[in-house]
């Protein structure tokens, strides 16, 4: 079995995707070290020093996965984003704990994916699994049994939030052309 990261921005379903390989016979924790790997956001930055979960292994891993989700639930959800987290997140990223919560939740989205487009092998759209199942499996080596999707409920993260629309973004970036390199990463993402 390969030593597997799946990574990307916070709030991509990565708690949904943990469950759906361990039911598929991948044994990855969510933001801890499995024996056959990890699904964490944080270590799209390959930590020293991890914050949720563990440093970056030094052996590295045989395949990395960046998944990715519909921007703009991902932007809306990571406006609960607590404190501490953000504050982690300003050594790797220029957001600061002071700025407007959705104008720092959207650079947080931009930014965070830029650094795991650069470390990862593929990218897949939660969105798609059903579609690209027989491949999620060759990737990760999880036995093919796409039942398994029918079994866990999509909305394992509850939390209350507003819906934010590329409108209520725009405003809050206030920045045109980091604006436009979001819609561009948007439709780079097949969104």
């Amino acid at each position: 079995m390969p030593k597997l990261c799946i990574t990307g921005c916070g709030r991509s379903g990565t708690k949904y995707i943990t469950k759906v390989l361990n039911l598929l016979g991948v044994e990855v924790k969510h933001e801890k070290m499995g024996s056959d790997g990890i699904v964490s956001g944080t270590m799209a930055c390959k930590p020293k020093i991890g914050f949720q979960g563990p440093a970056w292994p030094n052996e590295g891993f045989d395949t990395i996965l960046h998944q990715v989700r519909n921007p703009l639930s991902v932007i809306s959800s990571n406006i609960t984003a607590r404190r501490k987290g953000l504050m982690w997140l300003e050594q790797y990223i220029p957001i600061k704990d002071d700025m407007p919560p959705l104008e720092r939740s959207a650079k947080y989205w931009y930014y965070w994916n830029l650094i795991a487009e650069e470390l990862t092998d593929k990218r897949y759209r939660i969105e798609d699994l059903p579609q690209i199942f027989d491949e999620f499996c060759k990737w990760t080596g999880a036995k093919n049994n796409i039942k398994v999707l029918n079994e866990i409920p999509r909305n394992i993260n509850k939390r209350k939030h507003a819906a934010y629309t590329w409108g209520d973004i725009r405003y809050a970036v206030g920045d045109e052309d980091l604006y436009n390199a979001m819609r561009k990463m948007e439709a780079r993402y097949g969104y």
